[in-house]
């Protein structure tokens, strides 16, 4: 059994069994049947209409009953074919176009916006992140731009602002010992000198370190003793050492750390 093109009838035209059975009995039993052929059918090809009286199937949308397909490089559009839509434009690369023009793209590795386009923070208002000008990186909060990193270099437009926990902190130490320094920081040194007595602060590289960055000294017999101070910045990494001579009375020698690993 195969589906027959019914013919056209006209009034008073005599309907036998054998014209009935043809042209409606037996094509209802080959449409219920499955028999009847789609143009361009195939396995999970999704049918639409291809004008007002026929179906046809695309090869470029199939659904299998569990995932539906699209093929590659074809659109998904969202405002009913205009010009809004998400495409593969190459292999493993997603990109949305609002407008006809291109917004953004997901790689396997990767998320980009074009060039001088912004990724809002607030929902689309005036916080967020842009490429204003090429290479440089802009973040305006509240639609005023508050930073600008470039590869030479960062601008603030306006005040920087630390958290209010200070890393400071007085950490004794002995004289005559050599230390690492964890973090940038400062060296002071207090003590007694009397009649050639030196204080001197050494830091670099080295260890022990042979550099001296501060010093203060007493070249005069018969006098009491003196007290003084000395301070020497010390860079992270080097090495430092608080020494003096003639056994002066030390009266403290603090390091003074500028970072929490001091």
């Amino acid at each position: 059994m195969s589906w027959t093109t019914p013919t056209t009838r006209s009034f008073n035209d005599l309907i036998t069994a054998g014209i009935w059975n043809t042209d409606l009995v037996a094509n209802l039993i080959e449409l219920r049947g499955g028999g009847l052929s789609i143009s361009g059918q195939g396995a999970n090809k999704i049918p639409y209409a291809i004008s007002g009286t026929q179906l046809g199937t695309s090869s470029g949308l199939t659904f299998d009953g569990s995932s539906l397909t699209i093929a590659p490089t074809a659109k998904f559009y969202l405002d009913s074919g205009v010009d809004s839509y998400i495409k593969e434009t190459s292999n493993d690369r997603i990109e949305v176009f609002t407008g006809g023009a291109l917004s953004f793209g997901v790689t396997g590795s990767a998320v980009y916006v074009i060039a001088t386009g912004r990724v809002y923070l607030d929902g689309g208002s005036d916080t967020y992140l842009s490429e204003a000008v090429a290479n440089n990186i802009d973040l305006v909060a509240g639609g005023t731009t508050s930073l600008r990193v470039a590869a030479t270099g960062a601008t603030l437009s306006g005040d920087l602002n630390v958290g209010t926990t200070s890393n400071f902190s007085w950490v004794s130490k002995s004289h005559n010992t050599v230390y690492q320094a964890a973090s940038d920081g400062f060296v002071i040194f207090s003590g007694g000198l009397e009649s050639t007595t030196t204080m001197t602060i050494y830091s670099d590289a080295s260890n022990p370190p042979t550099t001296a960055r501060a010093y203060t000294s007493v070249h005069a017999a018969g006098v009491d003793v003196w007290f003084m101070s000395i301070m020497s910045p010390v860079k992270k990494g080097d090495y430092w050492k608080a020494t003096s001579t003639d056994a002066p009375l030390v009266n403290f020698l603090y390091w003074v750390p500028m970072g929490v690993n001091g």
